[in-house]
This record gives C-alpha cells, structure tokens and sequence, in this order.
C-alpha cells in the first residue's frame, strides 16, 4: 500500500509540472485524492491474537476462531475458570474491525 501512497503522491507533484487545463486537473487530482483514501482503508487488517497469549477484555465484543469458522461473541466472563473454556474452546480471537469505507 506503501507503494500505491507514493505513486499517487509523486503524481500530485507531477501535474502542476504538467500543462493541462484547469478542469483535467480538477479531474486527476480528485481521481488521486480517492486512490489515497482507498489505500488507507485497505492497510486496515484483523490482528488475530493467539489465545495462548491473551483473551478479551470483559464484555469486549470480539470475532473468534475455532479452527473451523469465524464468529462474532461478546465475551461475558463470569467466573475464574472462564478464562480456561475461553481458551479451550478457540485457538484465536480479534477485535471487531471497522466497516470499510467504500
């Protein structure tokens, strides 16, 4: 995504080196300005964490992996013990990412 950033940017420097007219400008840099914004939805990614290592927090809404699919829970703990079921019945869990910005 990195790479996409930098392309668009060293466009931007590029069109006022350029002789167009007004409204193409208009045009290419409102297309550059998406193509920015789009880039930096799309860096946004689901950092799964092992639950070997951590569990949620107390009623944090989370998605959770079980080996066999994805679901989404919110995580109630009740009792000492639940950290234990928590760990034996998912190997990974996430926090709920945002909705994409389309």
């Amino acid at each position: 995504m990195d790479e996409i950033i930098q392309l668009a940017n060293k466009a931007m420097n590029m069109l006022d080196a350029t002789e167009l007219n007004n409204k193409d400008k208009i045009l290419i840099t409102d297309a550059i300005h998406k193509i920015r914004s789009k880039a930096l939805t799309l860096t946004d990614v689901i950092n799964w964490v092992a639950c070997k290592e951590a569990i949620p927090k107390e009623n944090q809404k989370v998605l959770t992996y079980n080996q066999y699919r994805i679901m989404s829970n919110s995580w109630c703990k009740y009792t000492d013990q639940d950290d234990e079921w928590f760990k034996n019945r998912f190997t990974h869990w996430a926090e709920i990412p945002k909705l994409p910005c389309l």
